[in-house]
């Protein structure tokens, strides 16, 4: 599979906004991913099941030729809790807040406060004349989920960690106790 191929067969809720389109008091945007994009989308994700995803957004013109898109995914999704195996629902609300800007034109440099600003602050660039705002709801979601889901309220039960009552936990022990034993002697 060619790279342009294995990339739109990624892009499985895909809805690219014509960036000539957004005119100066900007352009709202409500998108929701159906059925058969959410069944494909919890595959690509590696989660149990995508109930519903959409993005609220408006896009504004931004500097010389850029797009700022300000806006919030709202998402219902099943998951594998880590503790139980058991499945469980999670609603998901995530804020959108990206800057794209015109290729071709020396990047735009962000002053760099701290080492979490760096990737947040340096604007994407336009592809082709147009922004994916569907796949900009898929990447808000992907980042948003846990590497571990828990499901509400799940505790780990019967683990191989040693009883809190007993002495013989090693870590109880303080380690000046040896001296003790060889001072005595």
């Amino acid at each position: 599979m060619t790279d342009k191929n294995q990339e739109s067969a990624e892009r499985v809720f895909s809805r690219p906004i014509n960036v000539e389109k957004i005119k100066s008091l900007g352009l709202r945007e409500h998108i929701t991913a159906n059925e058969q994009e959410c069944k494909l989308l919890a595959q690509q994700l590696d989660i149990k099941a995508v109930k519903d995803l959409s993005l609220t957004c408006v896009l504004m013109p931004w500097k010389k030729g850029g797009v700022q898109i300000n806006g919030e995914i709202s998402a219902t999704i099943e998951e594998i809790c880590v503790v139980t195996l058991e499945p469980f629902t999670t609603q998901v609300r995530e804020s959108v807040e990206r800057i794209f800007e015109r290729a071709g034109g020396p990047p735009a440099q962000a002053p760099v406060l701290d080492l979490e600003s760096i990737e947040d602050d340096v604007p994407d660039v336009i592809d082709g004349g147009s922004i994916d705002i569907g796949e900009i709801a898929v990447e808000t979601l992907a980042l948003s989920l846990s590497a571990y889901p828990r499901k509400p309220g799940a505790v780990f039960q019967n683990h191989m960690e040693s009883d809190p009552d007993s002495n013989d936990d090693p870590a109880k022990k303080n380690p000046f106790d040896v001296l003790k034993q060889l001072k005595k002697h």
